[in-house]
């Protein structure tokens, strides 16, 4: 099927009748990937994708090194009549690994070394937010690949590290201890961060009157603060 990409109508044709098993991305019920026939190119699509994940996105190309990191340049974002977002972005051939071997933990704690992390978020304070194995992309070569930038944003450095307390399979704590990430300093200020998003889930703050005999049915637990280990390989 030729898709013109100087014609948004047609690539959102195809995008909303591509068969299900021809996605290389998403679900059917959430923000959907699909690769355009003839093109190196990869259309993210749903009512979730957003401008300001393809403008995240696209200042993070500009900023990183792409010897260590690739970023998908963006080439184009519209909105359909029904309000659904598509991202066209570079296609990124490699492979996505979970659960991530040790191996691989270490390789994107070296790129996510504290000290350097550290550095970078000063001078650009951009932290992504949603580090997972899902949207890591393994070239050759070794480099990474980083998807998904719709949690990206201007933020403090630790809540970047905040957000992998909470990742699938201990995938979280695991790249926290590689890293190094668990000085008394990175423990206080952490502790405030989950603490702040506990209370946010314990309470509503709603008035008096609708709140009364209201409480949250289902609340995290506080994350422990991981120890620093080392791996043997």
């Amino acid at each position: 099927m030729s898709v013109q990409l100087d014609n948004q109508q047609s690539i959102i044709d195809y995008c909303r009748s591509c068969p299900d098993d021809q996605l290389i991305g998403g679900s059917k019920y959430g923000n959907r990937v699909v690769k355009l026939p003839n093109y190196d190119l990869v259309v993210k699509f749903g009512r979730q994708v957003s401008s300001y994940e393809a403008k995240n996105q696209q200042k993070e190309y500009n900023i990183v090194d792409p010897k260590i990191v690739t970023v998908p340049w963006v080439h184009n974002f519209f909105v359909d009549d029904e309000g659904w977002g598509y991202m066209v972005s570079d296609f990124i051939a490699g492979k996505t690994i979970d659960p991530l071997p040790h191996s691989h933990i270490q390789k994107l704690a070296s790129v996510l070394d504290v000290e350097q992390v550290e550095e970078w978020f000063n001078s650009r304070l951009f932290p992504r937010d949603d580090i997972t194995p899902r949207n890591l992309i393994w070239l050759d070569g070794g480099r990474i690949c980083l998807l998904d930038w719709e949690s990206a944003g201007f933020y403090p450095r630790q809540l970047e590290f905040a957000s992998l307390f909470y990742q699938e399979y201990h995938f979280g704590d695991v790249l926290l201890s590689a890293i190094g990430f668990g000085s008394e300093r990175d423990k206080e200020e952490q502790q405030k961060i989950c603490q702040a998003l506990y209370n946010n889930e314990r309470y509503t703050f709603r008035p008096p009157d609708i709140l009364e005999g209201s409480k949250a049915s289902s609340i995290f637990p506080l994350p422990q603060i991981p120890e620093p280990q080392k791996f043997s390989f």
